[in-house]
């Protein structure tokens, strides 16, 4: 007979691996698969706020369970609660990435959209800008109204608790953070600009840039995942990734994140490319959804499931953003992949300037998130610090795209700063070519087996590394 601990672990983790297994076959285009609300349905109890609150107390009435697993159980519970709430929104989401949009006299999909966004034609450009327009307004408004309930349900469950292991510095202290970090690489990040697009301070020159032929030809899609696990063999974790992590074809939504879809911890990971091929930004997603993937498999199967499953996730994140970093890195370009120095200096270039402002724009994300709390006032607050973070003016209807839709900026920001630390304090123990060192998996290993016990801060604490080095570290970087 269960006790009701074990009740409301065996509860969480069979929502979370429902909706993963339904969210692969909806990505594999199964007949039949459930949509993000079907699945919701079948765990409603997490929806009764009550209920919740009641399950967590009978979940720790018995006595024995550390407070640690106390705080880690109440964010899971807490998290599936606003979840429940947000799954048709998600479903929103899908079927508008899924869509339709009139450019001229066509009706074409999302990504061609952006393409002609990009266009140096002008009326095409026009007709793009119109389309995205018109599907970023409506998408917000569903998917604002959705997250806004989302989180006052999450609120209510979590209401008295205290903060998981994951969770990270205060609001406060880390967007003074990401305004550091962003005056930290203000000129670093005008020069990355000039790199892309030297000849006018336009967004749709900027995404043009950011396409770089010539560096996307040393980077095919084909055999992508094999090549990036290749960069890493010497530290010995390709058994974990063959064992665990599989990569499902492609995802619905558009732009170059990968998805990465979690079924179990840490047995099966699930990683979906965009479809449109973007080069070098598609080299880095995948990148950094490797590096996350790595970092869920290599979590020990013997922890309970609020240790298991990611919270905030942020040592996969940071080790996400370690691994995207070795596309810009000269040394494994030339000693790993083989490359001559001018391709070297082509790939690492142009990966160094997309990863500076894909920082940036978190940062901005981050600030905008937290220090607005309407969806109209995060997108006016994200315009303006958009256009600061890209070097280019931005629009409130594009800034939506990046601040009031996306989800976890806080733990996606922290990822980056303690990625790029990560990357320098690995080198100063481990030499220059480190992911050349098995030594270095030590640490990697010892982070990412605590589960989300151990945040991102910490690993790189435990390296005698801060945040501190991530704007240093784009310098270096580009070059």
């Amino acid at each position: 007979m269960t006790n009701p601990l074990q009740r409301l672990r065996w509860a969480l983790e069979a929502y979370r691996k429902d909706e993963a297994k339904e969210r692969v076959r909806r990505f594999r285009g199964a007949e039949g698969a459930d949509s993000e609300e079907a699945v919701a349905e079948r765990h409603w109890k997490f929806e009764d706020v009550d209920a919740v609150r009641e399950m967590l107390s009978l979940a720790g009435g018995g006595g024995g369970l550390a407070d640690i697993n106390q705080a880690a159980l109440r964010a899971h519970a807490a998290r599936a609660a606003a979840d429940i709430v947000l799954a048709p929104g998600r479903d929103a989401l899908e079927a508008a990435s899924a869509a339709r949009v009139k450019i001229g006299r066509s009706q074409v999909g999302i990504e061609d959209a952006f393409d002609a966004f990009a266009s140096d034609h002008r009326d095409k450009r026009n007709e793009g800008r119109k389309a995205l327009v018109e599907g970023a307004e409506a998408i917000a408004r569903v998917l604002g109204a959705a997250r806004h309930r989302a989180d006052e349900s999450g609120f209510a469950v979590f209401r008295g608790g205290e903060a998981p292991p994951d969770a990270g510095p205060p609001r406060g202290d880390l967007v003074d953070e990401a305004r550091d970090f962003l005056g930290a690489t203000d000129d670093i990040a005008e020069e990355a600009r000039r790199y892309i697009a030297p000849e006018e301070r336009s967004l749709h020159v900027l995404l043009g840039g950011l396409r770089a032929p010539a560096a996307g030809a040393l980077v095919p899609r084909g055999g992508r995942f094999r090549r990036l696990a290749h960069d890493i063999r010497a530290l010995g974790f390709e058994g974990d990734l063959r064992a665990r992590v599989r990569t499902g074809g492609t995802h619905p939504f558009p732009g170059p994140k990968n998805r990465v879809v979690v079924v179990s911890v840490p047995d099966d990971v699930r990683l979906f490319e965009g479809r449109r091929e973007r080069g070098v930004s598609s080299e880095l997603a995948a990148a950094e959804a490797l590096g996350r993937a790595l970092g869920h498999v290599l979590v020990s199967p013997a922890l309970p499931v609020e240790e298991r499953r990611p919270l905030a996730g942020s040592v996969p994140r940071a080790l996400g953003v370690l691994l995207s970093q070795l596309v810009a890195d000269r040394v494994l370009l030339t000693r790993g992949r083989g490359l001559g120095a001018n391709e070297a200096d082509v790939l690492g270039r142009a990966a160094a300037a997309t990863l500076i402002l894909l920082a940036r724009v978190r940062a901005a994300a981050l600030i905008a998130r937290v220090t607005e709390q309407s969806p109209d006032a995060r997108a006016e607050a994200g315009s303006t610090l958009l256009q600061r973070a890209l070097g280019v003016p931005v629009p409130i209807e594009h800034a939506r795209l990046a601040v009031v839709l996306p989800a976890a900026h806080g733990p996606r920001f922290r990822g980056t700063v303690v990625g790029l630390g990560l990357a320098v304090a690995l080198r100063e123990h481990f030499d220059e070519d480190w992911f050349r060192n098995p030594r270095a998996a030590e640490p990697i290993r010892a982070a990412a087996l605590q589960g989300n016990m151990h945040d991102a801060e910490a690993f790189l604490a435990d390296l005698g590394g801060s945040s501190n080095m991530a704007g240093p570290r784009l310098g270096e970087l580009f070059g």
